[in-house]
């Protein structure tokens, strides 16, 4: 053997070494934003008004990704981002269900009290408390704390509970939200004991301040962008708290501290809000500082408490859009400051909405809203009808869209049969309904909905019976019959949410790839090189394979 042969060898070894690119350093913080009640549609005709790079100025990638299940509800929205499963599989099926019979909320927990912390008493609690603990598969949260053996930070905020909650899942660091009654951002004693000392203090500061100083009145339009903008006043905008129809809302103005509490998460205030504890949370729990990859998720609640009371068409959504994408990019903006190296960045919604019934009947739509009380009615006494109680009472427990919870405990396989069927013919003989869906085992598919039901029903917790109404008719509690709208079909304005990606490898541009939302989670995951959730139904998009 040549004596030079092994030292040529390691010389083309080190030359090839030498040529080779610098592996990059893995990110250190990956960050979902989730905006809640944000259509594809909506988010396109808003564009025009954003700035430089699109929505947020993330000049990355942008999707149209699909919500291919029937409850599109904020509860299974959050659920299946933060999973990259289907409600079927992560267990939540909508943001309430009946559980041992009675109505329940899907994130509350009594062994877990929300923390209400007072100037004599930091470590006071409420009656109620919060937990992730119906989640029945992991989280992309969980997996990177599993993985890391509980290195990796993972924190979530939102304007509310269930999305904080649901977002990080089991091992979450610190889930925070914003609680009316209370009037501040918390969290339960399911994260801590007591609040950290930046949040009992920012999490009561920001919204008192808010409270006292806050206004609002439409942002300027550029005189070229005018014929796009929608007219205040338009038939069927409701309000908020003390909000009336039309601009200006001043928060300040409203008469009383409940009313100001509550018009809280409809004024643009809380956005910013909710960002700035975001940077704060970075700031002082050391998000982003070694490198070992932590995870953020921020949940704006704003552009959904919008959406119902005036319609996603309105012009309180527009200058909501538009100061939404303002404050995407002051936030990655000082995120980038606080953080080294690449910081991969998602957007996504939770569900979209249809514009105001009044909107689409102008269009030309036969769409009178219907009410969920109408549905029912038509239901109970289809059944007193031919199973009628002893006592007279309704077999309808509730009644949860699309899911209707009927009480068939007493009736035979014969009964059941003739119950089903008798509210089959009365449900679907009301102006509104396209069909009524049998979701026992073995029941064969009625259409090619039936499948988008099917991934909406989670074993164990979900109702024998499912109602889809027309496309376009807003299913509506009567209390809201005529005011705003609503959300949970199985359309594509409720199904059709934007995606937009930024970070390292990603191509940039509009990409007509049919995604699922399930493909969210991975495709971050992929970024931050760790593993995705343990039940992932999805994979990472094309504009980071190609």
């Amino acid at each position: 053997m040549c004596r030079a042969l092994p030292s040529l060898i390691a010389a083309t070894l080190l030359a090839s070494v030498a040529a080779s690119p610098a592996r990059a350093a893995r990110p250190r913080l990956g960050v979902v934003i989730v905006f809640d009640q944000l259509s594809s549609w909506l988010a396109d005709q808003g564009e025009p008004f954003y700035g430089p790079g699109g929505f947020g100025g993330l000049d990355g990638a942008r999707y149209d990704a699909w919500y291919n299940f029937a409850s599109t509800e904020t509860a299974p929205g959050h659920a299946t981002i933060a999973t990259c499963a289907q409600p079927s599989v992560h267990g939540i099926a909508t943001n309430t269900w009946l559980h041992d019979g009675k109505p329940f909320y899907v994130v509350e927990d009594e062994r877990f009290p929300v923390l209400a912390p007072t100037p004599t008493d930091p470590r006071a609690r409420l009656s109620r408390g919060v937990s992730p603990r119906m989640l029945r598969v992991p989280t992309l949260g969980d997996a990177m704390k599993i993985d890391s053996g509980g290195r990796a930070k993972v924190i979530t905020l939102s304007h509310k509970d269930r999305a904080a909650a649901l977002s990080g899942g089991q091992t979450a660091d610190l889930a925070i939200w914003y609680d009316r009654e209370l009037g501040r951002y918390t969290t339960s004693t399911a994260y801590a004991d007591v609040l950290p000392a930046w949040l009992e203090a920012h999490g009561a500061a920001l919204p008192a301040a808010a409270r006292s100083t806050a206004t609002w009145v439409p942002l300027e339009v550029p005189k070229d962008l005018a014929a796009l903008v929608p007219a205040d006043d338009r038939p069927g905008e409701g309000g908020v708290g003390g909000f009336g129809a039309t601009f200006p809302h001043h928060l300040r103005d409203l008469a009383t501290d409940e009313e100001k509490k509550n018009a809280y998460r409809a004024s643009p205030q809380s956005i910013d809000d909710v960002f700035a504890l975001a940077l704060l949370a970075v700031e002082h729990e050391g998000l982003g500082q070694d490198a070992e990859p932590d995870l953020l998720v921020v949940s704006v609640s704003t552009t959904d408490v919008i959406g119902h009371n005036y319609g996603g068409d309105s012009l309180e959504a527009l200058d909501v859009l538009r100061r939404s994408d303002a404050a995407v990019r002051r936030f990655v903006a000082e995120l980038k400051k606080k953080v080294r190296g690449d910081v991969p960045i998602v957007i996504t919604a939770d569900h979209g909405a249809p514009p105001l019934p009044q909107t689409m009947e102008k269009a030309g739509m036969n769409v009178v809203p219907l009410s969920y009380e109408v549905v029912v009615g038509a239901a109970d006494e289809a059944l007193k009808r031919v199973a009628p109680r002893k006592d007279g009472s309704s077999r309808v427990q509730a009644f949860f869209p699309p899911q209707m919870f009927v009480d068939f405990a007493d009736l035979d396989a014969a009964g059941v049969e003739r119950a089903i069927a008798a509210v089959t013919a009365a449900v679907e003989a009301t102006p509104g309904i396209a069909a009524i869906y049998d979701m026992r085992d073995g029941k064969p598919d009625r259409d090619e909905f039936h499948w988008l039901m099917r991934a909406s029903a989670p074993p164990g917790r979900a109702a024998a019976i499912f109602v889809r109404q027309e496309p376009r008719v807003v299913l509506i509690e009567q209390r809201y019959l005529g005011k705003g709208t609503d959300h949970g079909s199985v359309y594509t304005y409720d199904r059709r949410v934007p995606f937009f990606l930024a970070g390292p490898g990603v191509k940039r541009g509009r990409h007509s790839d049919h995604v699922d939302v399930r493909d969210v989670s991975p495709s971050l995951a992929f970024m931050l090189a760790v593993s995705p959730p343990d039940a992932c139904q999805g994979r990472p998009v094309g504009a980071l394979r190609e």
